[in-house]
């Protein structure tokens, strides 16, 4: 796999103004058809619909939500958020990302849950990913991470090793959602290894990967991170051009 380094950054992820964050509160089925009714498009409430868990029609619910909420924002919409749709893709290359489907609005979009939390970004200025993971406090869930992370893991403090497992898991969730790839060619077809200072990470992807986005990996890649309620908040974006 070829190697690339890009810079890392820690910001205050949840204040930047293309980034909604919500913590689901507890709501009856009633009250949560009667919101996804007044919030989701035909197609979104057709998917809505065929949901069977409470949560998990809770997190497709709020997911949009936050990500309309930032784009009436950003385009000074009128609220009936019904008139937003956002799909995800069927197409064999990037299946499940979300789009936009609009003639007007433009840019890209990323969404992650948490469990009971859900983040949201949009950017008008290049391929985008956000992740959202609460701190895994298990090491033996090392096995996630290729054998060159686990030993830059193993080579901190033992009280930091939860963290910078946790937060190597979300760069690289958030780095495959950028890349509309998802995890397809498995967990270890990325490979991403901080430096001791945080300031950049070295990424490493498969052939199958470097085959795929050669050209968008060629571009310039910017990481972002933050540590909040106990959670990392990751972002990888892209740059056009």
């Amino acid at each position: 796999m070829k190697s690339k380094s890009c810079p890392l950054s820690r910001d205050n992820i949840l204040l930047l103004p293309n980034v909604n964050y919500h913590r689901l509160q507890k709501l009856s089925f009633p009250k949560l058809d009667e919101l996804a009714k007044e919030s989701l498009s035909f197609f979104e409430f057709k998917k809505y619909k065929n949901i069977r868990t409470r949560l998990k029609k809770a997190q497709m619910l709020y997911g949009r939500l936050v990500l309309k909420e930032i784009l009436a924002s950003e385009f000074n919409l009128l609220e009936d958020f019904t008139k937003i749709s956002i799909e995800n893709s069927e197409k064999e290359i990037d299946r499940g990302a979300p789009f936009i489907v609009s003639k007007e609005i433009k840019g890209d979009l990323s969404i992650s849950h948490s469990q009971i939390f859900i983040a949201g970004i949009y950017s008008n200025s290049g391929m985008i990913g956000i992740d959202c993971q609460s701190i895994i406090k298990d090491i033996s869930h090392a096995h996630i991470l290729s054998d060159e992370e686990c030993k830059f893991i193993l080579n901190q403090n033992v009280e930091w090793q939860d963290y910078y497992l946790t937060l190597i898991w979300s760069l690289k969730e958030a780095l495959v959602k950028s890349l509309k790839i998802g995890f397809r060619y498995g967990i270890n077809s990325v490979t991403i290894c901080p430096t001791q200072s945080l300031e950049t990470v070295t990424i490493k992807v498969s052939d199958k990967i470097k085959a795929q986005c050669r050209e968008t990996l060629e571009k310039d890649i910017h990481f972002m991170y933050d540590y909040s309620e106990n959670k990392i908040f990751s972002i990888c974006e892209i740059k056009n051009g």
